[in-house]
């Protein structure tokens, strides 16, 4: 055993005295042997065989640690194997569960399992009733090998279901372990004489010792001819519901992903492992079995109170976690750099903070060369401390899944193997079309990808679509040439009531970055009783740093579950994640309103974690949901309480990011530049700071001076619906328009409306790089922020970064902006100006509108049916212009365009102008009508 127990002076030398050159040098070529066999079970037949006396499996006893060989394991899982075999009459194929916490007798079973070709199903200790019934019969399980406290839940459901063949149990204390089976009759015969009644039960109930001294027994020759396509292991993935998925791993794609396994460079000799997470999960157990194939060790935890302990003991070369356990360690430096504050009070906190990271790098013991992060999204502050804390350990960012395998390296770059495509997420705001960098989920294929879920094909179908890509949820960002960053998570999402999409994990990893905070959940309350503008949040308080911070604040000794109810308690915590949110550039509604604080933390063993250590957002949801709900009533009613903190004056500011002294308080909100959805913004500022229903149509009628006059008397005034005959009126164009008789003849000269929108400003460029000689003429409104109208539309152009794809030439002899608003009558514009343009266009492109879902019909109509009018009026005079009018399929009706089975064409008939009834979608967005009409109005004038 003393090859890997070597001090580091002397395991700096290649050859120190008193060691053997072998262990070191021989890793690669037995690894490259080894790996060079077909099947698993050959591959681990000669790992065995080669690393014989080296120590393999290592755990905690009495605090001592104790480690079994290479030997010791094939000869135990050699007797447990023959054992079951004979015993039950299992062949090759037939599913074997394992239930247990991680121990050697974990890995004994499991290598057991691989010498006679059976499939193991590993299956987390907590799952339990409906949820393990039904996945133990989805995945064929025949025998199931568990803890001795878990028999009663196996046994209940062995009496209702014949499928079941037995059940064996893992003894408490390691008594399998502590029986030296390297000799003959090496089992008690006590264990031999139980077999006989254990076995006449229905299913048998056996302890793993009894089965392995039949086996020692009976010996049977293990099977390693098992076929490269056969199935070899069911992995389970729970995802946030916390109900399994069984995902399918062939013999040859295991063998695979163990033998690419790279977890071995040359300073990472020699390879010790540690076992912090169960088995059950796929990175787990493929790192134990890629560390077979290196003749490496590993060191198994006992629980979770001692795991620094345990770590230390084991001084594993590589630490690999997810980024909930690396939070945990950074949350007790955080904790401890505290608590040497408030004691070293004067002294440079960047010496306190330098000294402490040197204490902290020692807390994974001597060998640590490696740090690995994996399994969710890494935070840059997670990042950045983990470099700091251990210095001599290179810290990499692993990404993968069950599904998929391993998928990017730390920098984020795809492996070579794998394909990739981007898929719109819209309702988070992310398209594949974003720049600079394209944004969408992420799906892949590749040769390390499962074929879907055993005996699921729903959800096979639901998460490996038609084209064989898998979809991760994962939302990523291309920053390079196949370079990926994921920046959010498809799934989980809901809507607050101004219809804002929040996706709680990101929300969670930057709060949870707070000392005071433990775990975090961001939640929302019933839609149907609460209006939620912003996110709630349930928060489990770290118990020591909230304690600590109430003594240093000389406050009165009390429970610490009494300080989580105090006004001084929520106030603070409230500051550090407004804090928090300030440093992250969280919007204002991803900070949390209702506050819901627990003092019991969620774990797998209460089920509000899943068997993968993720929250089970689903039960938490619903357990919090009637405590949410108080929570909101009670932020409700502070909010009725606020006095007004703000100004109209400081609210328009903040909306359309000017200084409050350039607002002219006798000015509309339009003239300095407020549109349709700055307009929705200033209503929903209004409501949450100054709690006032904010009438939107008037900010396009009254001055500020009036509306704030509203604000103060507080008063609402509601909308009234066009009626019928307003409509019908409205549709129909005016009888003095008439055609020119002055036909159409050239492209040269261009009147271009709503250039200072996102259609026109790229229909502006296209026109100037498509008709190389033609000019433009751009009618813009002036608002009130802009000197002049040509800077509103260089600036529009510039924050769409258009503006440096038009030539400075092109713009000076090419584009003529003109000062007007297609509403008024003539544009507003001068006689004079407005002959000479008449005169001058050939070719009108009409897309100025108000596009508006929520403004009432009498303010649209202006921009939206007159002005469409006035463009045809204008086309007809002097000489005929060609009209180009831009419009949506939004002015049709969902059901409409169903009907239509989503063909439409220029012929369809727009809209009936008989006096028929208001179809009520229209009602509910007067934007609509207005779009409506434009249309006829045009099919009117082409019969003309």
């Amino acid at each position: 055993m003393h090859d890997y127990d070597l001090c580091p002076p002397c395991y700096e030398r290649l050859l120190p005295p008193h060691v053997t050159p072998e262990p070191l040098l021989s890793y690669k070529k037995v690894h490259s042997k080894i790996t060079s066999y077909p099947l698993v079970s050959s591959m681990f037949k000669a790992a065995f065989d080669s690393f014989a006396f080296r120590p393999l499996a290592g755990w905690i006893d009495e605090g001592e640690v104790k480690w079994l060989s290479y030997e010791q394991v094939m000869g135990k899982a050699i007797d447990f194997g023959s054992g079951l075999v004979k015993l039950f009459g299992l062949c090759p194929g037939t599913h074997v569960a394992i239930s247990a916490s991680n121990s050697p007798e974990w890995v004994i079973a499991d290598v057991a399992a691989i010498f006679y070709s059976l499939v193991v199903v590993p299956i987390h200790v907590s799952l339990s009733g409906e949820p393990l019934e039904a996945y133990l019969r989805r995945t064929d399980v025949s025998v199931v090998i568990c803890e001795e406290n878990a028999l009663p839940k196996f046994a209940h459901i062995a009496q209702t279901n014949s499928f079941l063949k037995a059940i064996i149990s893992i003894e408490n204390g390691h008594k399998f372990l502590n029986i030296n089976n390297l000799e003959e009759d090496s089992y008690p015969a006590e264990y031999m004489e139980s077999v006989n009644l254990l076995m006449k039960s229905s299913p048998p109930v056996l302890p793993m010792t009894a089965v392995a001294a039949i086996g020692e027994k009976v010996m049977v020759d293990p099977y390693v001819n098992q076929e490269k396509s056969s199935l070899f292991t069911i992995v389970s993935t729970s995802g946030s519901t916390g109900t399994p998925k069984g995902s399918k791993f062939t013999n040859q794609l295991w063998r695979a992903n163990i033998s690419d396994f790279k977890l071995l460079t040359p300073d990472l000799l020699p390879l010790v492992n540690i076992a912090m997470g169960s088995f059950v999960h796929i990175s787990e157990r493929e790192v134990l079995h890629s560390t077979i194939l290196w003749g490496g060790r590993i060191g198994i935890t006992s629980d979770l109170d001692n795991l620094l302990v345990d770590i230390k003991k084991f001084a594993p070369s590589e630490v690999s976690s997810t980024p909930r356990f690396w939070n945990v360690v950074m949350g007790e430096f955080e904790k401890q750099l505290f608590i040497q504050k408030t004691i070293q009070v004067g002294t440079d906190e960047s010496l306190i903070r330098k000294q402490l990271l040197k204490e902290f790098s020692g807390i994974l013991g001597h060998r640590v060369q490696e740090i690995g992060v994996g399994g969710a999204a890494v935070s840059p502050l997670l990042y950045k401390f983990l470099k700091e804390c251990f210095p001599s350990a290179s810290v990499k960012q692993g990404y993968g899944s069950t599904e998929a395998g391993s998928i990017a390296d730390s920098d984020g770059k795809l492996y070579y193997f794998v394909q990739h495509k981007l898929i719109d997420v819209p309702e988070l705001g992310y398209f594949s079309t974003d720049k600079p960098f394209p944004r969408g989920e992420l799906c892949i294929k590749s040769r390390a990808m499962v074929e879907g879920y055993y005996n699921q094909p729903e959800e096979t179908a639901q998460s490996f679509d038609e084209e064989g890509f898998f979809h991760t949820g994962d939302v990523v960002e291309l920053i390079g040439e196949r370079q990926v960053k994921i920046i959010d998570r498809s799934k989980n999402i809901f809507k607050l009531s101004q219809g804002e999409f929040i996706s709680p994990e990101p929300l969670e990893n930057i709060y949870q970055t707070s000392r005071l905070v433990d775990q975090i959940l961001i939640t929302f309350g019933d839609f149907t009783v609460y209006t939620q503008t912003c996110v709630s949040a349930v928060i489990v308080p770290h118990h020591d740093v909230v304690m600590d911070w109430w003594k240093k604040g000389g406050q009165e000794e009390m429970d610490v579950k009494l300080i989580f109810q105090t006004t001084l308690f929520l106030d603070y915590l409230r500051e550090e994640l407004k804090s928090i949110a300030q440093k992250h550039g969280v919007r204002s509604y991803e900070l949390p309103g209702a506050l819901v604080i627990d003092t019991e933390r969620w774990t797998i063993q209460n089920g509000f974690l899943t068997t993968s250590g993720k929250k089970c957002r689903p039960k938490l949801n619903m357990y919090y949901r009637e405590r949410v709900n108080d929570a909101l009533s009670k932020f409700s009613e502070e909010l009725e309480k606020r006095k007004m903190q703000f100004s109209l004056m400081e609210l328009v500011s903040k909306v359309i990011n000017v200084p409050e002294s350039s607002i002219n308080k006798n000015g509309r909100f339009v003239d300095v530049g407020g549109d349709s959805l700055s307009a929705i913004r200033l209503v929903q500022l209004a409501k949450q700071e100054l709690d006032v229903d904010l009438p939107i149509e008037q900010l396009y009628q009254k001055n500020f001076e009036e509306l704030q006059a509203l604000i103060s008397k507080k008063v609402t005034i509601n909308e009234t619906l066009p009626t019928n005959e307003d409509l019908y009126h409205d549709a129909v164009l005016p009888s003095d328009i008439q055609p020119n008789t002055i036909r159409f003849e050239s492209f040269s000269n261009v009147l271009l409306t709503g250039a200072t929108g996102f259609l026109g400003a790229f229909i502006l460029l296209e026109i100037l790089k498509q008709h190389k000689e033609c000019k433009v003429y751009c009618l813009v409104r002036r608002n009130q922020n802009q000197p002049s109208s040509q800077e509103r539309l260089v600036a529009v152009l510039k924050k769409l970064k258009v503006w440096d794809d038009i030539p400075r030439d092109t713009w000076e002899n090419r584009v003529v902006v003109i000062e007007g608003d297609v509403s008024k009558s003539d544009f507003g514009l001068p006689k004079q100006t407005l002959h000479e343009l008449e005169s001058t266009v050939d070719v009108i492109y009409h897309c100025g509108a108000m596009v508006n879902s929520v403004l009432p019909y009498h303010l649209l109509k202006p921009h939206n049916v007159d002005g469409t009018i006035n463009i045809i009026r204008f086309s007809t005079q002097q000489k005929q212009k060609l009209i180009n009018f831009i419009s949506t399929i939004s002015i049709f009706p969902p059901r409409d365009i169903m009907r239509m089975n989503n063909k439409i064409t220029e012929h369809h008939k727009i809209f009936n102008t008989t006096k028929a009834k208001v179809n009520q979608f229209h009602l509910n967005n007067q934007h609509l009508p207005t779009q409506r009409h434009n249309e006829n109005e045009q099919q009117d004038y082409r019969r003309l």
